[in-house]
């Protein structure tokens, strides 16, 4: 015998024995056969059997057996349990399906190919499954079934005061007709019940499987449903009266489909809104993209503006934050968004659209431009000195300077800032740009402070970054502060700590779909490892870090990004790989403007010439690069001067210090080390203080 077992309680059929098992199929409520089987379970004289639901990994074995060999089988047997949700006779019927349409069909070798994707499968109801359900419904009185096909458009699971607006009928009566539905078992389950802010109380249902709901939804004729649709929408609106944008998703699709624009797209803009606050960057850009494509069904007018502008503005964040801020869909929507500002004088919109802008071009490398943004908000600012527009632009402004190599002037940006920076003042600062103001400022000025030569500040600052971004909840928050913080483990050549801060920083991003943060943490993880010994799997995750970051089209920072991979190149022996990853890096700096890393690449590129020179062969090109490593070394130690960039001036003496024996002035560059060395207060338990005083003064200080 065949079975054919139902979540909602249909018995399977057994072989013979004793006591009976039986096989119940639904019927009208007048049928005698419930009544048999309640008859036959009090007196202990059948068993009912409940077949458990599949689980993804049985579908996958199901699938295997059937059709060995099948290509992206992991990706089908995905699909349609995700579809099936492991219902042993959906999963069938959707597995036959599939095959009858020719989408998995055998090959040559003997195995089986897949010719559509998974999006396909999930989105198929097989008409084997749809009869079936058509059929149940058919035997349905007919009450049961109007109440069936509102509750279908109330939602996959809803309140009983839902269907009750659907039908425009009394909420105990249809309270009581849904209950016993669900201890029949007739598709649905009960749920418990459910309390609205207007103390509607009525119980919550659910149908036992997604695909009853679509079917039984796809047969409701277009009027009933979109009249359906509207009654719902405007109770539950009216039931939660100024908490209705807790529901604005599902209000959304109500108001959508009962052809209401003007609400659709209010709610739409609420639900993206909803969706970014808790980091929900994918849904926010359906959200915010759904609102758009309506917005033509709305009149011409101010309110229509408005609501374009803060559409574009959240799918701006929103894409930025999923595909990163040099994703092109976000500078569209930050362009338009400035488009419908101009000449709206300064608003917390047109200062988002700016900052948005800025973000854009920093990321795609183009540092000069993006400086430009940055003075346009701050010129563009109210003279209030402690207005959002003013400190994001202070902020903006510090970050240029920063990669132009004017790590003292970003730091007093960044300084400015925080200290006109309150913390109650959140939600406004949100307006402009979902990253928090305070942690930004932070991990940026934790950078300019290492650079400076101040290690043990620097150190602090990150560390407050990250208890900003703890407090603030936000995924994406937390991803950004750990992220830099990994680079500064890596710049003060703390491998165990790099590693481990990038590690949380991957698994993070990648739980939340965050690629601008993921791409960083893959480069810092891999730099940790291969500092750690495993110099292969690091420099591979470093690669992978890097070609994802420039897949999105993001330029920013890639000089920092290509000197880190020299340097593990380096220290792996693969010298020539090294200083053709250098050159690059130098050549970046030149095109884009980015001078932040640019006196730490001449001396890494000048470092590994010289062990070249030592390694080498005694040929006539020996002098040659040891002209031309003592020549990088130097063209180091004179940026950093240029730059006030003390500590890494201290680097480039080291070098100088380690190689100057070679030229006969290796008392000269001792002597400039521990003058250069001289100047520190704090860090002196860092790596690079430790070597300089090993070299300078052996006793120690």
């Amino acid at each position: 015998m065949r079975s054919e077992p139902w979540r909602d309680g249909e018995i399977a059929p057994a072989f013979s024995c004793s006591p009976p098992i039986v096989r119940r199929r639904q019927q009208p409520p007048e049928h005698p056969l419930p009544a048999l089987i309640e008859g036959l379970r009090l007196h202990r004289l059948c068993a009912e059997l409940s077949l458990p639901l599949l689980s993804e990994s049985a579908v996958h074995a199901y699938l295997d057996a059937k059709y060995p060999g099948a290509t992206k089988a992991a990706e089908l047997s995905r699909a349609v349990y995700r579809r099936t949700e492991g219902h042993p006779l959906f999963m069938v019927a959707m597995l036959d399906h599939v095959v009858a349409n020719e989408w998995l069909v055998p090959s040559g070798g003997g195995g089986w190919d897949i010719r559509v994707g998974p999006d396909v499968v999930e989105r198929e109801v097989p008409p084997s499954i749809r009869q079936l359900i058509e059929a149940r419904l058919d035997r349905l009185a007919i009450p049961e079934r109007r109440l069936l096909e509102a509750a279908s458009v109330a939602g996959a699971d809803w309140s009983a005061s839902s269907a009750a607006a659907a039908l425009d009928e009394a909420v105990a009566a249809v309270d009581e007709r849904c209950a016993a539905l669900a201890r029949r078992r007739v598709l649905v389950r009960a749920d418990g019940e459910e309390t609205w802010p207007d103390r509607t109380t009525a119980g919550r249902y659910g149908f036992s499987h997604a695909l009853y709901r679509e079917v039984i939804y796809d047969q409701v004729p277009a009027a009933s449903r979109q009249d359906f649709h509207r009654r719902v929408a405007l109770r539950e609106e009216a039931a939660y009266g100024p908490q209705a944008t807790r529901i604005a998703a599902r209000l959304a699709v109500h108001f959508e489909q009962a052809r209401d624009s003007e609400a659709a797209v209010r709610y739409r803009l609420h639900a993206a809104r909803n969706a970014l606050a808790v980091s929900g960057c994918t849904e926010a850009i359906r959200h915010a993209t759904a609102g758009l494509a309506m917005l033509p069904q709305m009149p011409n007018g101010h309110e229509r503006h408005e609501h374009e502008l803060s559409l574009q503005l959240l799918l701006g964040m929103a894409t930025a934050a999923a595909h990163g801020f040099a994703a092109a869909e976000a500078e569209r929507a930050y362009g338009r968004a400035w488009e419908l500002c101009e000449n709206a004088g300064s608003t917390p919109a047109s200062t988002a659209a700016l900052v948005g802008l800025y973000a854009y071009h920093l990321m795609r490398g183009r540092i000069t431009g993006a400086r430009g943004f940055a003075e346009q908000i701050l010129d563009g600012a109210p003279h209030n000195g402690a207005a959002p527009p003013i400190l994001w632009g202070r902020m903006s402004l510090g970050i240029t300077q920063m990669h132009q190599g004017q790590p003292s002037d970003a730091r007093a940006s960044f300084e400015h800032a925080l200290a006109l920076h309150d913390a109650r003042q959140r939600p406004a600062y949100a307006v402009i740009h979902p990253l928090d103001l305070a942690m930004v400022c932070l991990v940026h000025l934790s950078w300019c402070l290492w650079v400076l030569g101040y290690p043990t500040q620097a150190l602090a600052r990150s560390r407050a970054a990250v208890a900003v971004a703890d407090e603030t909840d936000q995924p994406v928050d937390r991803a950004c502060a750990i992220a830099f913080a990994s680079f500064l483990h890596a710049f003060r050549r703390d491998a165990k700590r790099a590693r481990h801060s990038a590690e949380a920083a991957v698994r993070l991003s990648a739980e939340h779909g965050l690629l601008q943060w993921w791409a960083p943490s893959m480069i810092t993880h891999g730099w940790g490892r291969a500092a750690l010994g495993e110099a292969a799997e690091g420099i591979a995750e470093m690669r992978q870090g890097i070609e994802a970051w420039r897949r999105a089209g993001a330029d920013y920072a890639v000089p920092v990004y290509l000197a880190l991979l020299g340097d593990a190149l380096g220290r792996h022996g693969e010298r020539e790989e090294a200083h053709a990853v250098l050159t690059e890096a130098l050549h970046l700096t030149q095109s884009n403007g980015d001078q932040f890393w640019e006196p730490e690449i001449h001396r890494l590129r000048g470092e590994i010439i010289l062990q070249d020179f030592e390694h080498g062969p005694a040929t006539a090109s020996r002098q040659a690069l040891l002209d031309e490593g003592r020549e990088a070394l130097e063209r180091a130690l004179a940026l950093t001067r240029s730059q006030g960039a003390r500590q890494l001036e201290l680097r480039a003496a080291i070098g100088l210090c380690r190689f100057a024996r070679h030229w006969g002035r290796d008392e000269e560059a001792r002597g400039q080390l521990a003058a250069i060395y001289g100047e520190f207060r704090e860090g002196f338990n860092t790596r690079d203080l430790r070597e300089a005083r090993a070299l300078v003064a052996p006793s120690g200080r």
